[in-house]
């Protein structure tokens, strides 16, 4: 026996089918999408919920989601506009491992700068130059303890892809035929002054200068550039590399031609977040770090000529050049110097690289030789606390011994003999 639907059930129906797709167009009217970069594979479970409000135009974010670890800590970086490809990795993977929420700002070191200066709450600034950080430090705004070099690059000339003009040389962006001229103002984006320092070796500034359209960091160069905005532009090679097939390198500078490209990264004295901070610069100098600046065209940084070999009685014999001393721990200390009285002094105490090196326990004497030859010595048992391998204004590497005469005050300090 059938039964024919009554129109009551037949309306019920309806409704939960109304019901039904309209819950369902709620939801599509409600996904927004961000310009945010998240880190992958962090967590299971529900993803956090992104405000797009959060992050300004200039910031991407490497975020991860919410773990049974808690809440991702936030660390904001500030850091020069060619860096972006790379840190928007680096800072994915190292959210990963650290269970952090890292925010980048991107734009010329000099106008990053002073936004720091202005009171921007940054917890680490990295620059394309030394100068923007050592107007940092000189500030207070920076310790020179939290400084550390990561990378190092090269200037490049740069024209389109489907470029017709001969350019071959920096030599050739002087001919009648190429009009205009891209690289940062010198005033803020380090690129620039690289730039205008390559011309000036080669004596063709005044040349190039009239037909040169300044740019207010290293993106915006390579932006005018791939347009066609320009005929060529003089950037970094790693930029060159971000704008893949849309440009050719016509020609790569010679180092001696400008002065030295690298990469600092230092701990901003007023973040809140100094442990964390400390360890996002660590990440850059250590291998996952390197791995991926190098998949994107960075160099390591410079080798100084600063190195010191440690040797005797320890785990391992190392050679530590003063980037590697750098990546330790580093800490700034006043010490009385038996001729110079109160000084302050910057580096790696002898307790932290003893233990770095492992120095067996039946070493009882630490024999300092300097580069000209002097030998200095100290009993481990007599080391004081503050006894440390400091950074010295030359690049070298010097002995500071509190409570020490001045044989122990070793200067350009070349092998630590632990017996």
């Amino acid at each position: 026996m059938h039964h024919r639907p009554s129109c009551r059930s037949t309306l019920a129906v309806l409704l939960v089918g109304l019901l039904v797709l309209l819950a369902g167009s709620l939801v599509a009217c409600g996904e927004e999408t961000t310009d945010t970069t998240v880190a992958s594979g962090t967590a299971t479970g529900p993803t956090a919920t992104v405000d797009p409000t959060v992050a300004a135009p200039t910031t991407t974010d490497a975020e991860p989601t919410t773990t049974t670890l808690g809440k991702p800590r936030e660390l904001t970086v500030s850091a020069a506009s060619s860096l972006k490809a790379a840190f928007t990795e680096a800072g994915a993977a190292f959210d990963k491992a650290n269970n952090a929420k890292t925010t980048f700002n991107f734009d010329a070191s000099g106008t990053l700068q002073k936004q720091i200066e202005s009171g921007a709450p940054v917890d680490v600034f990295a620059a394309a130059a030394m100068k923007q950080v050592n107007a940092l430090v000189e500030g207070k705004f920076i310790e020179q303890a939290a400084v550390g070099v990561f990378a190092g690059n090269e200037i490049v000339v740069a024209v389109p892809t489907d470029s017709a003009l001969e350019v071959a040389s920096f030599e050739d962006l002087a001919k009648a035929d190429v009009k205009k001229v891209a690289y940062g103002d010198p005033a803020a984006a380090p690129h620039g002054v690289y730039a205008e320092e390559a011309m000036t070796t080669l004596g063709i500034l005044d040349q190039v200068k009239p037909k040169v359209i300044y740019t207010k960091n290293a993106s915006q160069t390579l932006t005018y550039v791939t347009s066609g905005e320009v005929d060529a532009g003089i950037m970094f090679s790693t930029d060159a590399v971000a704008g893949g097939e849309e440009v050719k390198v016509a020609v790569v500078s010679d180092p001696s031609w400008h002065g030295e490209i690298v990469y600092p990264a230092a701990v901003v004295a007023g973040s809140a977040n100094q442990d964390l901070a400390q360890a996002f610069v660590a990440f850059l100098m250590g291998a996952e770090g390197q791995a991926i600046l190098e998949k994107h065209g960075f160099v390591p940084p410079p080798a100084s000529g600063a190195t010191v070999d440690v040797k005797g009685l320890v785990a391992e014999p190392t050679t530590f050049t003063l980037a590697d001393l750098q990546a330790l721990k580093v800490t700034t200390i006043t010490a009385e110097h038996p001729k110079n009285g109160a000084t302050e002094y910057t580096g790696v105490l002898l307790s932290d690289l003893m233990a770095a090196v492992g120095v067996q326990s039946t070493a009882q004497v630490l024999n300092i030789a300097a580069s000209d030859g002097f030998m200095g010595m100290v009993n481990l048992a007599e080391l004081d606390a503050n006894a440390m391998i400091a950074f010295g204004d030359d690049g070298k590497l010097d002995s500071v011994m509190p409570g020490q005469t001045g044989k122990a005050w070793v200067k350009d300090v070349v092998v630590l003999d632990f017996q």
